[in-house]
């Protein structure tokens, strides 16, 4: 979901503080959903574990639910943190009535999409992964 831009070469104006403030509310909103979802994953492996009797389907559900403890115990809520920080300097910025560091927060915003980019595709990955394992055991 990529509908704000960042200022290029091919544009003048850069897109206002307040659209960058909306889409790390959206972020936040994104992260939120994905626990919800991990807690449902989380569901469906408890509820359907004992149809994976195999070494190697028990492997994979090891797999599966040590990264459902990495995303919901770590990493979501660390980029969480990031993005509330990010969010308050934002809020010191638009405070500000001189504007100095506003290229810094534009900076940290570009560097938080880009990982935001990564999480989604590592993310999407996972749940392909854990779709496809459970379909097997259904």
């Amino acid at each position: 979901m990529e509908n704000l831009k960042e200022a290029n070469s091919d544009f003048l104006l850069e897109i206002g503080l307040e659209n960058l403030h909306q889409e790390s509310q959206i972020w936040i909103s994104q992260l939120d959903f994905w626990k919800i979802e991990l807690s449902f994953f989380q569901k469906l492996m408890d509820t359907n574990s004992e149809k994976f009797i195999s070494k190697d389907q028990k492997k994979e559900m090891d797999h599966f639910q040590n990264l459902i403890i990495y995303y919901n115990g770590e990493l979501l809520d660390q980029f969480r943190k990031k993005i509330k920080k990010h969010e308050k300097n934002l809020s010191s910025e638009l405070e500000n009535e001189n504007r100095l560091d506003e290229t810094i927060y534009r900076n940290q915003h570009r560097i938080l999409t880009s990982e935001l980019k990564s999480l989604r595709r590592e993310y999407y990955l996972y749940k392909k992964g854990f779709f496809s394992f459970m379909e097997m055991g259904l």
